[in-house]
């Protein structure tokens, strides 16, 4: 999701309006070399490929870099340069931002310079992450429901548990059975691609987290037990009722966004940066967001998942000093960043800011109120954490496993054996 050129400069206005001057300065394009000297710097800012941010999502973190001679005369740096790019094939990156499965893959690569080095020991929310890298901005996986479709169904109010979904979603297929019309809606849309790197933890996992499943402990991941075989149970229900869109393994999340605007899916499981883009999309009045459905049983806090960008210095910087700084200012710009992409900052504390939007205001409340389960979960944690899932999962879709038997295969897979 970019930030549009024209947010930009109303996000600068109301911060005049403050009296906080705020120079947007574009990143040098990646076919412009800038000479590198004793009065001109070069770092590279690489954003790695399929982290859903956008250069343009950047470009306001990287204003007002202070001057290295705290001069702040337009309050931007002329003595350095800064690239933000998606290949830096040409050059070694100064600074490298992830999301926090991509972070834990690059750590255990060596990708990422230490942070102790700089006396870096500020309490973060997974210290584990800390010690590589800065959070920036955080979103929350929450389940977004199509109003009118719900209330067609007779029903006034999201689902709150597994047992509400099921029944939610048949009555949305009966009601196609009943106009003798094939299946034209869903109960719920599932991105399962593989080529969406979120997918499984966005549409599957998050089920469990509902729960408190699949939550990390020391030592790794955990499966196996009755509620995890309840959680497989569930998708092996909506799929053998036909309760979930067709074509889930060769969907991504933005597909199944689009189904769900044209109102072929009455639910589905979405980062809350995408709900703006929904929105505008649908209307102000169709869409409502709320947890993820638990188990009847459980009684515990709200547990959601959770996306994190994190900042870190590239372990091949030619210039580390000068990238720690930038990374600094990054962090401490970060809210500016989480502002206008109606996001969360990185580090969770910080005071409602959305207030005028009760939709976002929702999402801050859900944020506020809830455990969280970080997307980064240390290098090593698990091999693959998600072969085994998606590989069972799918032969669950094709009848080839009960979901007693995925579920054994599952545990055995991430204990080692």
């Amino acid at each position: 999701m970019a930030v549009k050129p024209a947010d930009r400069l109303l996000f600068a206005i109301a911060l005049a309006a403050f009296g906080i001057t705020l120079a947007i300065k574009l990143a040098v394009p990646a076919d412009r070399k800038t000479p590198a000297g004793p009065e001109s710097l070069n770092l590279t800012i690489l954003l790695a490929e399929g982290s859903g941010l956008e250069a343009e999502d950047l470009e306001i973190l990287i204003s007002g870099y202070p001057r290295p001679d705290g001069a702040h005369e337009d309050n931007s740096n002329s003595d350095i340069q800064i690239e933000i790019t998606i290949n830096a094939e040409d050059r070694n990156p100064d600074i490298l931002i992830a999301d926090g499965r991509s972070l834990a893959g690059g750590i255990g690569a060596g990708l990422y310079l230490p942070l102790g080095r700089y006396g870096y020991a500020e309490s973060t929310p997974f210290p584990a992450a800390g010690q590589w890298a800065l959070p920036l901005i955080s979103a929350i996986d929450v389940l977004v429901y199509n109003i009118p479709l719900l209330q067609d169904a007779g029903f006034d109010r999201p689902p709150r548990t597994r047992e509400d979904f099921l029944s939610y979603a048949r009555t949305i297929r009966a009601l196609d059975e009943k106009s003798g019309t094939p299946p034209r809606r869903y109960g719920l849309a599932l991105g399962l691609s593989p080529l969406d790197l979120r997918g499984l933890t966005r549409d599957i996992y998050s089920w469990f987290y509902s729960s408190a499943l699949l939550l990390p402990k020391e030592g790794g991941l955990e499966f196996g037990g009755r509620d995890y075989t309840a959680a497989l149970e569930f998708f092996s229900t909506l799929n053998r009722e036909e309760l979930i869109m067709p074509g889930s393994f060769n969907a991504t999340g933005a597909d199944r966004i689009e189904d769900f605007i044209r109102g072929e899916a009455a639910m589905m499981i979405v980062s809350s940066r995408d709900l703006r883009y929904i929105r505008e999309n649908m209307g102000n009045e169709v869409i409502g967001i709320t947890m993820v459905p638990h188990a009847a049983a459980y009684t515990g806090r709200p547990v959601f998942g959770l996306s994190t960008w994190y900042a870190g210095i590239s372990a091949e910087s030619p210039h580390p000093d000068e990238s720690w700084a930038l990374l600094r200012h990054l962090r401490d710009q970060s809210v500016f960043l989480a502002e206008s992409l109606a996001l969360m900052p990185g580090t969770g504390s910080y005071e409602p800011y959305i207030s005028v939007d009760p939709l976002l205001d929702k999402a801050w409340s859900l944020y506020e109120a809830a455990e969280l389960v970080p997307d980064f979960l240390g290098p090593g944690a698990v091999e693959d954490p998600d072969g085994a899932f998606r590989r069972e999962l799918t032969r669950i879709f094709q009848f080839d496993v009960t979901a007693e038997e995925a579920a054994q295969t599952i545990r055995q897979s991430w204990e080692g054996r």
